[in-house]
């Protein structure tokens, strides 16, 4: 993975992946999520669809890591917001707390005007903290 994921030729084969998050294995989901989350090059919007389905995965590292992998996509990752705001029913409190930050980060300082003011209080109730951004 540590190869995959440094080498600078391994963006050429993120479709095929990205095929990978969809395995029938759950073993082999968690290890490409976690492969995406560390690569350097930030996926662009054509992973989208890919990656909503992993939000939705029945493994909590599945869908932790690609909570991951959409943060660092930024307003690029603005199509994944109805699967995050999924996410903040999420059984597992920190998988509600990264779907929370990502949704901030995603939508930028005016989260508050772009996201339903339900959405909003549950991210609030989640990150408290964030009243200050």
């Amino acid at each position: 993975m540590y190869n995959l994921s440094t080498n600078p030729y391994t963006h050429e084969f993120i479709p095929d992946i990205l095929k990978l998050l969809e395995d029938k294995d759950p073993e082999v989901r968690r290890v490409t999520a976690r492969l995406l989350s560390e690569m350097k090059p930030t996926l662009d919007a054509e992973a989208l669809p890919t990656l909503c389905r992993a939000l939705r995965d029945d493994y909590y590292d599945v869908r932790s890591y690609t909570t991951y992998v959409i943060s660092r996509m930024g307003s690029n990752a603005l199509d994944t917001t109805p699967d995050l705001v999924r996410l903040l029913d999420d059984p597992e409190y920190n998988l509600r707390l990264a779907a929370a930050s990502v949704l901030v980060g995603i939508h930028g300082p005016a989260f508050r005007t772009k996201l339903s003011t339900q959405v909003v209080a549950r991210i609030e109730y989640t990150i408290p903290y964030v009243t200050n951004r």
